[in-house]
């Protein structure tokens, strides 16, 4: 298979970026993956874990 790409549309392209309110962390504890975002803790599925 081959793949081309319009090369003068690349991704590393990109003019500005805006600073998003919403704060993310990712965190291991115990083996397991959560994540933390405005508060709220998920599990790796996406689930609130409480």
């Amino acid at each position: 298979m081959r793949f081309v790409f319009n090369e003068e549309n690349t991704a590393t392209a990109v003019e500005s970026v805006q600073q998003s309110a919403i704060s993310c962390q990712k965190v291991i504890e115990n083996g397991q993956l959560y994540i933390l975002r405005n508060g709220v803790r998920y599990n790796a599925q996406g689930q609130i874990v409480k």
